[in-house]
This record gives C-alpha cells, sequence and structure tokens, in this order.
C-alpha cells in the first residue's frame, strides 16, 4: 500500500513535469555579475589561444588549397578550384573568397591575402561556438553547467587547431550546434520561431558540409529515444514528428539550388562515390576507432587538461555560489584534488576519454532515472538529454566507419563538452561528494595534490602530453617554397623570354602549393590533372611542373610522369615536414615520433624538348 501510494506521489510529481516542459529556460535566473565576469574571461581566453601566433598560421592542408583558392579561378573555371564540388559544398570557399576580396578593399596596398584573412571564416566560427556552447548549456541545464561547459571548449586542443585552419569543420560545428538547440526549442515548444531557425541553421551546415544533415538525424533519433525512455511523455512528443518533418522539408529547400547544381557535372551520385572510397565498414571499425582516439590523445597538450581542471573547479564554485562559507571552503578544497586528479587522469588518458567518461556516467543515470519515472526536473532538461545522448553515443558508433581523419571528431567532442560539464555539475551535487568534501583533512588534500601533480609531471616528461599545442606549430612551410619556386621560375622566364611573367606552371596534386604560388606569383599557374600538356609546348613559353607527395601516391602520375620522363629536367627539390594537421592524416601518430619519416619533398621540372636526354 505504501509503494503504491510513493507511486502515485511520483505519477503526480511527473505530471507537473510535464504540463511546464513547453515552457523550457522560463525559470533561468538572471546573469550575475560573478558569471559575467567568468564568462568573458573564459571568451577571452578562448578567443586569446585561437588567435595566438598569426604568423604560424597558413595554407598547408589539401583540402584548405581547395577552398582557398576559388579567388584566382575566373568563368572558365566557374569560378571555383577544379572538381571542388568533391570536396565541400559552395558556403566556406565563398566565405574565404569575400574575405580575401574584403580584406583587399579595405586596405589595396595589400597585394598578397594574409593567412590571417584566410582562416577568418573558421575563427569567427570558432569564436561564436564559445558564445554558443555557454548560451545553449546554460538554457539547457544551468549557470552551474554553462561556464564550465564554456571552460572545455574554450581551452579544447582540438577545436582549437581546427578554428585555425581554413577548413569546414569549425564551420560545420557551429551550425550543428545551433541546429540542435534549435530541433529542442522546436521540438517542446512547436513554435514557427524555432522551426524556422532550426531549418535555416541545418540548410547552413549542408551547404557547409555534405554531412550537415547532422541535426536532422540527432532530431529523429532524439524523438524515438523520448518515444522509448520517455514513454509516460508520448502524447506531447507526438507533435514532434511533424515539427521534425517541417525542419526537414525547410533544410531540404535551403540546400536544394546546390543539388540542382549538382546535375550537370554528373550529380549527387558522383559525391557519394567519392565518399564511399573512405568508407571502412564494419572490419576497420576497431582499426579505425583505435587510431581516432591515438589521434586525440597526440593532439592533447596542457590546454585540454587545464580545461579539465578549471571546468572541474568552475563546477564546484559555481555550485557553491548558494553555500555558506564554510561550506564553499571545504568545497573548493575538495575540489582542487579532484581537479588535478583529472587533469593528471586526462594527461595519461586523454582528455577526450575524461570527458565521453563523464558524460556516459551523467547520460546513464538520468535515462535511468527517467525510464524508473524519478527524473527530478523534467521541465528543462528533458528532450535535451535525449538529444546529448544519441548525439554523443550515435557519433561514437558511427564515426569509426569512415577513414579516421582526426577533424571528423570535432562535433563528437562538442556534444562532450556539454554533456561532461553537466556530469562535474552533478557530481559537485551529490550527497555524498558533499559528506567528503566536508570531512576534506589538510593532510588528506596535500597528499591527493601532490599525488596528481606528480603524474601531471610524470606526463609531461613522458611525452604523454606536450607543452606545445599542436594548435599553434607552424604551418607556413610553402609560404618560402612558394617564393623560391617563383624567383626560380622568374629567372628562367627572363632569360628565355625577357619577362618575368611569361611563363606557365602546372601544379599537379598540391592545391595548398597552388594558392601559395598564385599570391606571390604573377605567372599563369594551372592546377594540372594530368601531364599531356608535355607535348604542347607554346611558341617558346617556358612550361614548368611542380609536383609533389600527393602527385608521387597517384598511380596515374607515377605512370605518365614515367613516359614523359626525358622531357621533364628536374630543376631543384624542395624538403619540408608538415605539420601534425596534415601527418595525422596519412600517418599513425606513433608514427610521428621518427620525424625523419614525414620529411617530404616538392619538385619544381621544366618543360624541354624531345630531344633533351641527347
Amino acid at each position: 500500500m505504501r509503494k503504491a501510494n510513493q507511486r502515485r506521489r511520483v505519477g503526480r510529481t511527473e505530471s507537473r513535469h510535464a504540463a511546464v516542459i513547453d515552457k523550457p529556460g522560463e525559470s533561468q535566473p538572471r546573469i550575475t555579475r560573478g558569471e559575467w565576469l567568468l564568462v568573458i574571461t573564459l571568451l577571452l581566453v578562448g578567443v586569446g589561444v585561437r588567435f595566438a601566433f598569426p604568423a604560424r598560421m597558413a595554407v598547408e592542408h589539401f583540402d584548405e588549397g581547395v577552398y582557398a583558392s576559388n579567388i584566382w579561378f575566373g568563368a572558365e573555371f566557374g569560378y571555383q578550384y577544379p572538381q571542388r564540388r568533391l570536396y565541400a559544398p559552395p558556403l566556406l570557399p565563398s566565405l574565404i573568397e569575400s574575405s580575401i576580396i574584403g580584406a583587399s578593399v579595405l586596405s589595396p596596398s595589400q597585394i598578397h591575402p594574409s593567412s590571417l584573412v584566410v582562416m577568418a571564416p573558421s575563427l569567427l566560427a570558432g569564436c561564436l561556438t564559445l558564445v554558443a556552447v555557454w548560451w545553449i548549456a546554460r538554457e539547457w541545464f544551468g549557470a552551474a553547467v554553462a561556464v564550465p561547459a564554456l571552460a572545455l571548449a574554450a581551452l579544447s586542443d582540438l577545436h582549437c587547431l581546427y578554428s585555425r585552419a581554413a577548413l569546414t569543420d569549425a564551420l560545420l560545428v557551429l551550425f550543428v550546434l545551433l541546429a540542435v538547440w534549435g530541433m529542442q526549442r522546436a521540438v517542446v515548444r512547436c513554435s514557427l520561431e524555432a522551426i524556422v531557425t532550426t531549418g535555416v541553421c541545418t540548410g547552413l551546415a549542408w551547404w557547409t558540409k555534405y554531412n550537415g544533415w547532422l541535426p536532422l538525424a540527432i532530431g529523429l533519433a532524439g524523438i524515438g529515444l523520448a518515444m522509448v525512455v520517455g514513454r509516460h511523455q508520448r502524447i506531447n512528443l507526438l507533435r514532434a514528428g511533424g515539427c521534425w518533418l517541417v525542419i526537414a522539408a525547410l533544410a531540404f529547400a535551403l540546400w536544394s539550388p546546390y543539388l540542382w547544381q549538382l546535375q550537370a557535372p554528373g550529380g549527387y551520385a558522383a559525391i557519394a562515390a567519392n565518399h564511399a572510397k573512405y568508407v571502412v565498414g564494419l572490419s576497420g571499425w576497431g582499426s579505425s576507432l583505435q587510431q581516432q582516439y591515438a589521434s586525440l590523445c597526440h593532439d592533447d597538450s596542457w590546454l585540454s587538461c587545464a580545461g579539465i581542471g578549471l571546468a572541474v573547479m568552475l563546477s564546484a564554485v559555481c555550485s557553491g555560489w548558494s553555500c555558506d562559507e564554510s561550506s564553499r571552503r571545504c568545497r573548493v578544497t575538495a575540489m582542487v584534488a579532484l581537479a588535478l586528479g583529472m587533469a593528471a587522469a586526462a594527461a595519461w588518458l586523454g582528455s577526450a576519454l575524461v570527458l565521453f567518461a563523464l558524460a556516459l556516467c551523467f547520460i546513464g543515470r538520468r535515462l535511468w532515472q527517467t525510464w524508473r519515472r524519478e527524473m527530478p526536473d523534467a521541465a528543462r532538461t528533458q528532450f535535451a538529454l535525449y538529444l546529448i545522448a544519441v548525439w554523443i553515443i550515435g557519433l561514437f558508433v558511427a564515426t569509426p566507419f569512415y577513414y579516421p581523419y582526426p577533424r571528423l571528431t570535432l562535433p563528437w567532442i562538442c556534444g562532450l563538452w556539454l554533456a561532461a560539464a553537466a556530469g562535474l555539475h552533478e557530481v559537485a551535487e551529490t550527497k555524498a561528494f558533499q559528506k567528503r568534501a566536508a570531512v576534506f583533512g589538510k593532510q588528506t588534500a596535500v597528499a591527493a595534490v601532490v599525488l596528481a601533480l606528480a603524474l601531471i609531471v610524470g606526463a609531461v616528461a613522458s611525452g604523454r602530453i606536450t607543452a606545445q599545442p599542436v594548435a599553434w606549430q607552424s604551418r607556413a612551410e610553402f609560404e618560402p617554397i612558394a617564393a623560391k619556386i617563383v624567383n626560380e621560375v622568374q629567372q628562367r622566364a627572363v632569360a628565355k623570354r625577357n619577362d618575368a611573367r611569361e611563363a606557365i606552371v602546372f601544379v599537379y596534386g598540391e592545391p595548398a602549393l597552388f594558392f601559395h604560388l598564385n599570391a606571390v606569383g604573377s605567372q599563369a599557374f594551372i592546377p594540372a590533372g594530368n601531364l599531356e600538356f608535355v607535348e604542347a609546348i607554346q611558341a617558346g613559353v617556358p612550361m614548368f611542373l611542380v609536383a609533389g607527395p600527393h602527385a608521387e601516391r597517384t598511380p596515374s602520375y607515377v605512370e605518365a610522369f614515367s613516359q614523359r620522363r626525358a622531357r621533364l629536367a628536374l630543376i631543384d627539390s624542395y624538403d619540408f615536414t608538415p605539420s601534425d594537421l596534415v601527418l595525422l592524416n596519412e600517418f599513425h601518430p606513433r608514427d610521428l615520433q621518427d620525424r625523419r619519416k614525414t620529411i617530404q619533398t616538392i619538385r619544381l621540372y621544366e618543360v624541354v624538348a624531345a630531344d633533351w636526354s641527347n
């Protein structure tokens, strides 16, 4: 009888929660002066680590060269790098082109586009993502979760790295984050404003990357999880399917003009066929997961470890704002030891694994509470919980089915910031932790701190974490190589044609170098897809070939080069070592320990007459 009464009381409590589920975030307290101070400080730190050492940022990655080179092509090429559609939709390349044009208008004396201008769209997206993480975490889970989530995002090595690259990933993460946030509001409120916002953000994500439909998958899976776990909310969630269909229709309508453009050069089938080459399937899932984990650990530096430790401390501070002085002091003392302990765990196990464990604990506990109808705060966090759960678990399962490019894990890491910060908050609020914090003695605290510091020092000494973030590595080695090539070509053009501009330079398989050659040279630079131009010497105009590691890994180039070897005279070779951003696309992290393996070469050839070998 007593148990039956308890169940009825629980049911009445849940009914009250369900009655207000349509009004998320309205009970949020105002932003205090202390919270504003923390948020502004963390934003300044996050922006600072992304803009630090601007001279080290440069176009280096293959895809960066494709996206950044629109500006060098006219109508005959469709104002874009050849075959650009195989790599990404046009939004980011168009933003980069607009950034270059805008900078040239503002500074007409600036002849060559600076690397900072090219990276501007990604840098801006990366900084806006920090604001979005704080705002969304606050609306979903409260201020005590939002500030630690912001700390995790601001000091994330991986996000910092791709915010400083002219790649689609930082922009995609921003749109996905906003779209998932809008999905939660659309499903809970079923308002036209939220539906349109979500559809537009999803459409923009789709214009950024071909997997930009990800928010639709997260939303649909979240609705399905809600129908299974939150059975008692079935009536409220029935309308979610209709909202999702409208969002999907709007997103597809926004993306359909580009899909129509694709019909002329072969349709979307060509895109899908190109992507299929990188699917490793179930047989390669385990090895892909292992390499992704190794890459995430390799990218960790003191930044990510400090971010986790800082998030722990902020969770204690934010959770203790309403406590008395003695209680707050006890919590902070315990949290200092916990912060250093988690930072040490991140140093040895990787920050991603620590965040994943926190996220799983939070998600698992909340889903179990929901299943048993014990959810304490359904009004604001219920559907957000379902979205976060399918976001993190779904991407964890799906991402390793693809070739292990490290950048593919960035959307997953973004979801971890929110869930892990919520997990930290729950740790700070549990009665078990508070009891231990109250009796946390000075000697115990000192011992825990010393042990954690020893582990951190050991991780640094053993090379488990690096002192310099990977994001701050110099990626500018193509710039001096491009200057040397242009200088050599000019000298030969002057000797033969008495005009430094009278030369044609074909660049095979190195779009990043192609960008830099155009930035510093005045000759005709042409991306080459084959070597047929070797047979077409034009009225004595000097012709050159620039080729590098991408060409030498292409079987068709190797075969064509061997057939035309007599017509190509080697002028010079230029050795360089790419940054880890590029190397991790080609090597397992363990192979980077021997830097000799990573030395690559650019070669400059001149096309000569057929009897050159004689």
